[in-house]
């Protein structure tokens, strides 16, 4: 069994390019990744990681410098790395999508590759 970790960017309107992505972690190392996750962030007082607000140390990253957050992002990375199965992620231009019949939205289509993506990777 796995379990998959989905985000987005660029869903607001006027966005260029829409992505949906994620990784797929065996569901026997989930635990084990949530609790190095939650050890890399307690010495800093987070209580979660958003990478937007750590690369412009905005919120509670503000109070951070910018070698703590490049050391917070490169440990995080590593244990993504160290855990996940697959990562994966779609890449569409939401333009595309207007105005066309029987199409989806570009959000679903995006989630819709992902998940084929998963699908050809898990057979």
């Amino acid at each position: 069994m796995f379990e998959a970790y989905f985000d987005e960017s660029g869903c607001d309107d006027g966005s260029k390019l829409l992505v949906v992505g994620g990784y797929l972690v065996d569901s026997g190392k989930v635990r084990r990744l949530d609790r190095k996750w939650r050890a890399a962030l307690r010495p800093l007082g987070l209580s979660y990681f958003h990478m937007v607000d750590c690369a412009h140390g905005n919120g509670p990253y503000k109070k951070l410098t910018i070698d703590q957050r490049i050391a917070l992002v490169t440990r995080l990375i590593y244990l993504i790395k160290q855990h996940a199965a697959m990562g994966f992620m779609a890449v569409v231009n939401p333009k595309r999508f207007q105005d066309i019949p029987r199409m989806p939205d570009a959000y679903t289509f995006a989630l819709e590759m992902v998940l084929f993506a998963i699908g050809a990777w898990v057979l």
